[in-house]
């Protein structure tokens, strides 16, 4: 079976486009029967296109890799409230830059969340809201920690000190931290299994983001920073939502 299963059945041996939730692909694709929901369009030809949704937003082109719209939505306010919080800190307002971040993070992990069950993006589920917000509590301190950690350099490479402790700390935290909120959305009680090994992957490259952030800006490269943040927790964000959708 593929790894769209047998959403859908229609013509046999037409042209469709359907997309990967996992990792944000459209493909077109010749194969037997499909059915499901959506819309098809058929055109002289005999070539019927789908557009689909799988749960995480519309991709309107096809043939190369797409933006999905809720998820850069959702990842854009979340390294605003990250950028915000660092140059609160480093201007020497502490206290308002970690005020910041709880902010940030729970608007993030409402939309997720609302993009994960097709809601509207900032409607506040009552039963979820109280958990989401600690997941939010959790990650601030999760990034405070790591901040205030990355001066303590435990190696070296070829003279420039590594922020070994951090990153230790950050990689395992954040799998910690993947692992409650993939119990919040797919309602398990929050403590259970806090290791998940399916998401040690993506936090990987959460954490590769993060460092290469800090250590762009280190370098005084705080453009190239941002943008390796955001494109490592696009790709995170589309993972976790593709696991979420299991």
């Amino acid at each position: 079976m593929s790894i769209f299963g047998n959403l859908f059945k229609r013509h046999e041996h037409c042209w469709h486009t359907i997309r990967d939730p996992g990792y944000g692909r459209e493909e077109e694709l010749v194969s037997g029967p499909i059915t499901g929901h959506g819309s098809y369009i058929s055109d002289p030809n005999n070539k019927v296109w789908r557009e689909v949704e799988c749960g995480v937003g519309k991709y309107k082109k096809k043939g190369h890799i797409m933006i999905n719209k809720n998820i850069a939505i959702f990842t854009v306010i979340e390294d605003l409230a990250l950028v915000a919080w660092l140059t609160l800190v480093r201007a020497g307002q502490q206290v308002l830059g970690v005020l910041v971040l709880p902010v940030g993070f729970f608007v993030e992990h409402v939309i997720a969340y609302n993009t994960k069950r097709e809601a509207p993006l900032l409607s506040l589920d009552t039963t979820f809201r109280g958990k989401l917000f600690v997941n939010a509590v959790v990650e601030t301190v999760i990034w405070v920690v790591w901040l205030a950690l990355w001066p303590i350099y435990t190696g070296s490479l070829f003279g420039v000190g590594l922020p070994l402790l951090a990153s230790v700390f950050l990689f395992l935290a954040l799998i910690v931290e993947h692992s409650l909120t993939d119990n919040i959305f797919h309602g398990r009680p929050l403590t259970e299994n806090l290791f998940n090994k399916k998401v040690v992957g993506f936090s990987f490259v959460e954490f590769l983001g993060a460092t290469a952030w800090l250590g762009l800006i280190g370098a005084g490269l705080p453009f190239l920073g941002v943008v390796a943040l955001v494109v490592a927790q696009y790709i995170e964000h589309q993972q976790a939502l593709a696991l979420a959708n299991k």
